[in-house]
């Protein structure tokens, strides 16, 4: 009942074809030398294929290493640029900021200084239009002076003239005195031949070609002559000449006219 047959106790029979030995009888026959070269041969080409497998994945794995180990350094690198970038780009912010500030403050300033300017310059102008003003009244009043001094000395003339028409006759008029003689004539002024000249008037030279006195033209009472004389002064009104002739001091002014001084 509970016999079994031979045949039920072996083991089926293995397939070494799966290890690629299809072809190498079994190790438990009895080998001779030729089935043993035969299953050597047989398995140096799997051997050499594993062998070659095996490098290529080592040298692959190395490589694959040193990528990665090459990669990680990389980004290290690029990690600590874009740190030290980012704390540039902090501190030029800062800067920004910083200059912002300044110029805002110097802005400020600025139109400060410029509203004070604004405000000067609107003052001077004020005191130049003053000044302006006075300028013209000044000189009206200096031409209403002018015109006055001139009435006065020609009302001081005329009464001169008239009082030498109403001297006797037995009263000889004075010598007329020649310039030589008129030059040795004390007299308090300093001449100054450089002084502009009135219309109508010459420069006289000396024989040496020497400029010593004017020669300017004079109406009085109808007559017409030149009249020799050496200027020493100026004012508003003309030039204040000495009259080498009768050794007194006129004013000559611009339009011709001679005027006895109001001191004389």
């Amino acid at each position: 009942m509970f016999g079994r047959s031979s045949g039920a106790s072996k083991s089926p029979p293995v397939s070494r074809e799966i290890f690629g030995l299809s072809a190498v009888p079994r190790a438990d026959s009895t080998p001779n030398a030729t089935t043993t070269e035969s299953v050597v041969k047989a398995q140096e080409p799997s051997r050499g294929r594993l062998l070659r497998l095996h490098i290529v994945l080592g040298v692959a794995m190395i490589l694959f290493c040193g990528f990665a180990w090459r990669t990680i350094e990389r980004q290290e690198g690029l990690q600590q640029v874009g740190a030290a970038q980012s704390r540039s780009l902090v501190k030029l912010a800062a800067s920004i900021a910083k200059n912002d500030k300044e110029l805002n403050a110097l802005t400020v300033s600025v139109s400060g200084v410029g509203a004070a300017l604004t405000q000067s310059t609107e003052k001077l102008k004020g005191f130049a239009d003053k000044l302006e003003q006075h300028d013209g009244e000044l000189d009206n009043l200096s031409s209403r002076l002018g015109t006055l001094e001139i009435a006065t000395r020609k009302h001081q003339q005329a009464q001169q003239q008239a009082v030498e028409r109403r001297m006797p006759a037995a009263v000889a008029p004075p010598a007329t005195l020649s310039p030589v003689a008129s030059r040795a004539l004390a007299h308090i002024h300093h001449f100054d031949l450089s002084i502009r000249r009135p219309p109508n008037s010459v420069v006289h030279h000396n024989s040496e070609g020497e400029p010593d006195y004017w020669l300017v033209l004079k109406i009085t009472q109808g007559a017409v002559r030149m009249e020799s004389v050496q200027p020493y002064s100026t004012n508003g009104l003309g030039v204040e000449v000495h009259d080498m002739e009768n050794g007194k001091d006129y004013l000559v002014t611009d339009s011709g006219d001679w005027l006895v001084p109001i001191d004389k």
